[in-house]
Formats: C-alpha cells, structure tokens, sequence
C-alpha cells in the first residue's frame, strides 16, 4: 500500500498527469482505494517486495510505501545504506 502525492488544483484537478508511472511499472496491477490529506492518493499494488522497494526508491519524491511494514522497513534500511554509501553527513 502507498500513499501517492497528487496536487491538485484549486478547482480539485490534478495538476500532474495521474498516475502514468505507477500504469508504466505496474500496468492494471494496482488500484487507487482513498485518500489521505489534500493531495494524497492510498493506492494498492500487486508487486515482490523486491520490486516494490526499488520502485518507492525511484519515485521517493512522488510515493511513501505505507504496507506491509517489513517492505517499509527494507525501504528504511536501502535508505541507511545509501546514506553510508555516499557519505552524507548532517550538517
């Protein structure tokens, strides 16, 4: 499960062509079941974990995986292991 970002206008359009990465990863093999906040999506996917955590790192601007929490987790760990990779410091 993620939560997509969608802005939205403030006549309620999307500003941002809905959803054509998720359609280019994932073909019918997803589905939009609500929403959270202004401008977020819920949308469930049919995808390994695998998959899933290589494509919430692709899109990190646009999704946050929400569940099942151990796909969650494998996202936090890449994320610290980039981190040490790349040697990013807090400043």
């Amino acid at each position: 499960t993620l939560r997509v970002h969608k802005p939205k206008a403030k006549d309620g359009r999307s500003i941002n062509p809905a959803y054509t990465f998720l359609h280019d990863a994932f073909g019918d093999s997803y589905s939009v079941t609500g929403t959270d906040k202004k401008d977020y999506d819920i949308v469930r996917v049919k995808c390994s974990p695998f998959g899933m955590v290589n494509f919430a790192l692709q899109y990190s601007g646009k999704v946050e995986v929400l569940e099942p929490a151990h796909v969650r987790e494998q996202v936090k760990e890449r994320i610290k292991e980039l981190t040490t990779k790349y040697k990013i410091d807090e400043e």
